[in-house]
């Protein structure tokens, strides 16, 4: 059974196949697996967009074959490689609804990794307003991305 496909189903009526070991690292999810597992039908409706879904999918492939993540106190400080790779392809006009539907799906290890990456964005947007008011040289710069942008 372990091979067992199931279907996640956008409101905009866009699918997804998924696995098991992808749906496991939704603590939403997993529920709701373990509610229709029984049944003929392996679709999981959900009320996120497609456009939103299509990404929470794609990162939980990059993790299916790790350890179940542990959400660590305190919170790591940086984005793992595979996460700043994923990110890069994340627009910032997306990147808050889908903190808020990692949020939403439990998935920890997208929320961090969303709550990260959100992080950098904000420090390297402080740096770059401030370069406007202030004229820096190459090596003011350069300490300042090593001290407020982490992933660099």
């Amino acid at each position: 059974m372990e091979d067992s496909k199931f279907i996640l189903e956008s409101n905009d009526k866009q699918t997804f196949e998924v696995n098991k070991k992808v749906i496991a690292q939704s603590v939403v999810l997993s529920e709701m697996m373990e509610l229709i597992n029984d049944s003929e039908a392996k679709t999981i409706p959900l009320t996120i967009s497609g456009t939103l879904l299509k990404p929470i999918v794609d990162y939980c492939n990059l993790y299916q074959d790790d350890e179940a993540y542990v959400m660590k106190d305190p919170p790591p400080m940086s984005l793992t490689e595979k996460d700043s790779e994923f990110m890069k392809d994340i627009s910032n006009d997306i990147l808050e609804d889908l903190t808020n539907a990692a949020n939403y799906l439990n998935i920890p290890r997208l929320i961090d990794a969303c709550l990260l990456h959100l992080r950098d964005q904000m420090r390297l947007n402080k740096i770059k307003n401030n370069q406007k008011t202030i004229n820096f040289t190459y090596q003011e710069q350069q300490k300042l991305y090593e001290k407020y942008v982490t992933w660099l």
